[in-house]
């Protein structure tokens, strides 16, 4: 190949210059696209900024117009009514309720059923309160009107005189054609003289009373009987109180549904004027009188431990309808389930507070599952002293558990373990069971152990909430649902375990302090046959 001539070479340097121009023309119209993308991009930020804060301002326009606020009337009440009815409702529910709009606002005020449930509780507040209670009280019963109600009133304040008292019963005769339920928890003692004497408290015909709950926590210590007369409530379903107070006529006998009775401190309990010294006499005179085999609900209470213990002589008593049984017990726990035989039974709550007691626990519940075991759905055991296997020897016999409570007991983390994992088939003695989960239905717990300086006897949060997790990445077992711990309550269960939180109790009040759990799932036992129940 010859070398170029110098014509060409300079043809060649030419095309090369030319070509660089081309280039450094590329690169800079490159340069120049990509300003103007930038500036592209930093326009449609600002105008996705612009349509974010037309977005904000859009709903504020359209919050003025919205479909909740131009609900019907009727609509509007039947929510009203349903937010009323949860029974944590506080007065601020009502102010939020009515500042949603004036629609909102009328028909908060205008709907008798949203007033119909009625708490009246001076256990808060200084002296100078009282009055702005009573108020509240004449103010709800006004609003109700007519419509059923339920109503409840707890803790007289100490000190207070007669008026407040006279106050209410006014309150409560006015309204008593329309009284559903009537809850009156409070310390009589208290008062130096009472005012109206019990006979005249509930002197007026109460003809839709289905639940009557009265604990005066007096010991009708002067003797006297039959003081609330029964025949004026002739649809009562539940009674809970002091059985010295009244008889029970025909009528009711043959409908009641729920009966509690409230524990004496120096009397046995007296039925239709049978003196019941033992939990069995008290079955036995409840089953003579024909109302055992109605009973839904039933609660014991706490008779003389020396009567008591060992008492199984006789025939076995049998309540085939029973299905929510609360038993209150100093001693004799151990021999109940010898005599009594609940085969419809769903829902049991042992409440226990002396030593020996503690102690009979373990052959209790033994007794109650070996023979016609019921198909227990929830069990509360309070101070009860289990140990670990002879808990989960109880928990592997109850298949449909849906709640489960343990407080003041003595458990470990080996419980929340158990729970935890699936088994294996196990056959030791009495201790076998089959193999799967413990309680595979479990969607409701709460636990609450004895104050320990060790884990010995304690169940701490993070085993509960390994317990939550375990039940929740399997299937063929129940989620739990509702989980307390101590008082707390574990919120956030349907996200990850990182964002759980544990909602701790408060505690408020006007110079005392008082307690407030976030639990969901409550000691409702310790407030005896109520509105829950029937």
């Amino acid at each position: 190949m010859s070398l170029p001539t110098t014509l060409e070479l300079a043809e060649a340097k030419a095309r090369i210059a030319s070509l660089e121009a081309d280039k450094r023309r590329a690169r800079e119209n490159i340069d120049k696209l990509q300003d103007a993308m930038a500036r592209l991009a930093e326009s449609i930020e600002a105008q996705e900024r612009c349509i974010t804060s037309l977005d904000e301002k859009i709903l504020l326009e359209r919050e003025v117009i919205a479909p909740i606020r131009r609900l019907p009337f009727e609509v509007l009440g039947e929510i009203i009514c349903h937010c009323a009815q949860d029974p944590n409702v506080t007065p601020a529910l009502f102010c939020t309720l009515s500042s949603v709009s004036r629609a909102w606002h009328h028909a908060t005020q205008n709907t008798p059923r949203a007033w119909s449930n009625i708490n009246i509780n001076y256990s808060n507040g200084y002296s100078s309160d009282w009055p702005a209670t009573t108020d509240k009280a004449r103010h709800c019963f006004a609003k109700a009107g007519t419509c059923p109600k339920d109503v409840t009133v707890l803790a007289l304040p100490v000190g207070h005189d007669h008026t407040i008292l006279t106050a209410i019963l006014a309150l409560i005769n006015g309204a008593a054609s329309t009284i559903r339920s009537l809850h009156i928890d409070f310390y009589l003692d208290r008062l130096p003289v009472l005012p109206i004497h019990i006979e005249e408290w509930f002197r007026e015909p109460m003809p839709l009373l289905r639940t009557f709950l009265f604990n005066d926590h007096l010991d009708n210590s002067d003797g006297r009987s039959n003081l609330v007369d029964l025949t004026r409530m002739p649809n009562l379903e539940a009674w809970s109180g002091n059985p010295h107070l009244c008889t029970f006529p025909a009528h009711v006998r043959q409908q009641l549904q729920g009966i509690s009775f409230t524990p004496l401190f120096n009397r046995p309990p007296t039925f239709n004027g049978v003196v019941c010294h033992t939990n069995r006499s008290i079955l036995e005179t409840l089953n003579a009188a024909g109302i055992l085999q109605r009973l839904v609900v039933l609660t014991i209470p706490k008779t003389s431990p020396t009567l008591d213990g060992g008492n199984v002589d006789g025939p076995t008593v049998r309540a085939e309808k029973l299905t929510s049984l609360v038993v209150n017990f100093t001693e004799g726990l151990d021999v109940l389930f010898k005599y009594f035989r609940t085969p419809a039974l769903r829902q049991l709550c042992i409440h226990v507070t002396t030593p020996p007691a503690k102690k009979q626990a373990a052959t209790c519940l033994e007794h109650l599952l070996a023979t016609d075991a019921p198909p227990l759905v929830e069990l509360y055991l309070d101070g009860i002293s289990l140990s670990n296997v002879d808990l989960l020897s109880v928990l592997w016999r109850l298949p449909l558990l849906d709640t489960f409570v343990l407080s003041d007991a003595k458990a470990s983390n080996a419980v929340m373990e158990a729970l935890s994992v699936e088994h294996d088939a196990s056959r030791q003695g009495r201790r076998s069971h089959p193999a799967g989960w413990i309680c595979p239905r479990l969607a409701r717990l709460s636990v609450w152990c004895l104050n320990s300086k060790n884990d010995k006897f304690r169940i701490t949060r993070p085993a509960v909430e390994t317990l939550v997790e375990a039940r929740a990445a399997v299937t063929g077992v129940a989620p739990l649902r509702d989980v307390d711990h101590e008082g707390s309550a574990l919120a956030d269960m349907h996200l990850g375990r990182a964002a759980w939180r544990w909602k701790e109790p408060t505690y408020s009040g006007f110079g005392v302090y008082e307690w407030r759990s976030t639990s969901r799932i409550g000691m409702w036992w310790l407030k005896g046959v109520g509105r829950r129940d029937i």
